[in-house]
């Protein structure tokens, strides 16, 4: 029987009341309680927009190179203001909520599926450069009690990036 060595003792004393369940499952490495390799490892080592899983609010934001996270938070392997500032937009949220069943307390489940469904737009350096500017001043100082202008400022270009009426964007924000 292969154990951890010091000074893993404890961890591999720890484990063994589960090794015979272990020692059953598919993703396991060389040994009975290693993971499988990860085949987008890379990945973490980069910057990255992250999300939960379950969240309440649009809550996409920028993670370090090297951050890990469990299965109740994803990564885009992106460091786009652009995609940043459309995530984080009503219209997104709008989008999400129509494409998933919600969840008590208004909460959207972000799971891959329905966010692969999220139409981003073909945009012009012109049409981005307005959301990345907000997008900049927000992460440049995120305490600033000018964060909400920039958020509205953003829904407003991120409205006519997709070329909605004031109708429409009474129904996204929930006046219809």
């Amino acid at each position: 029987m292969k154990r951890l060595t010091p000074p893993f003792t404890n961890t591999s004393e720890h484990l063994s009341q589960w090794e015979d369940k272990l020692k059953k499952r598919d993703d396991q490495g060389k040994f009975w309680w290693e993971l499988r390799s990860c085949a987008y490892y890379e990945e973490f080592e980069r910057p990255k927009i992250v999300y939960q899983e379950i969240a309440t609010f649009q809550s996409f934001g920028y993670a370090e190179p090297g951050l890990f996270c469990n299965n109740k938070c994803f990564l885009i392997p992106e460091n786009d203001d652009f995609i940043l500032g459309l995530f984080n937009s009503k219209l997104f949220w709008w989008f999400l909520g129509n494409l998933t069943s919600g969840l008590v307390g208004g909460a959207q489940a972000m799971q891959m599926p329905y966010m692969k469904q999220l139409p981003i737009p073909p945009a012009t350096p012109a049409q981005k450069s307005p959301i990345i500017e907000c997008v900049q001043a927000i992460l440049a100082n995120p305490g600033s009690p000018g964060v909400p202008r920039l958020e509205a400022e953003i829904d407003q270009l991120v409205y006519a990036l997709y070329g909605l009426t004031e109708e429409e964007i009474a129904v996204v924000e929930g006046k219809e």
